[in-house]
């Protein structure tokens, strides 16, 4: 791990000092996310090209562009390897934006690189709901434990990213979906209008 960082965009900064007129556009953004082979990591054969399209986007869908973290802090939930538009936006319209996005976001400012200092001692926590990250370096031959989890366990409630009504109906259905088939019961959501941007 020694000689490469793991780099994080922290989109909540870069959203507060945007305009309120312009926060407001932003929250009505719904992104089209696809697949597209090769572009998270260049080079892969198509056996970890395909565990990447399953793990990131193995379907083309739609997410809102704006959601709240699990603190309740608003932020930007983008993937630039899966993003390649948005909805009701004209093509030329969206290519703009994301270029702007992509340039803005990735900013020096916005972003935080830890170099690892030893090769087994470095722990890294994150929220990866409103967080890009990125791998800088020397990576040819670094191992990297990752463990993903859910905030199931950490909070009183049930987590719910999203802001619009439909969004918010569409998680509560794929919720009571995994109850049905398994039996795991879920925690009562928190109205995310209680939430406050900076909390």
């Amino acid at each position: 791990m020694v000689g490469s960082s793991t780099g994080f965009s922290t989109t909540a900064r870069w959203y507060q000092d945007q305009s309120e007129a312009f926060r407001s556009e932003l929250n009505e953004l719904v992104c089209q996310h696809e697949f597209q082979p090769g572009k998270i990591n260049p080079g892969l054969n198509p056996v970890q090209d395909h565990m990447f399209k399953h793990n990131f986007c193995p379907t083309p869908n739609q997410l809102p562009l704006v959601i709240n973290s699990p603190g309740g802090i608003a932020g930007l939930h983008f993937s630039p390897n899966t993003v390649t538009g948005f909805v009701g936006m004209a093509q030329e319209e969206s290519d703009a934006l994301l270029a702007r996005l992509k340039t803005e976001l990735f900013a020096e400012n916005n972003v935080y690189d830890h170099w690892y200092k030893t090769q087994h001692g470095d722990l890294l926590l994150f929220d990866n709901s409103i967080t890009q990250h990125r791998r800088l370096g020397d990576v040819k031959n670094r191992l990297l434990y990752r463990m993903g989890t859910s905030y199931r366990n950490l909070l009183d409630y049930q987590y719910q990213p999203y802001r619009q009504p439909e969004f918010q109906h569409r998680l509560e259905e794929e919720l009571a979906d995994i109850t049905r088939v398994t039996g795991q019961q879920f925690k009562s959501f928190k109205n995310p209008v209680e939430f406050t941007e900076n909390s």
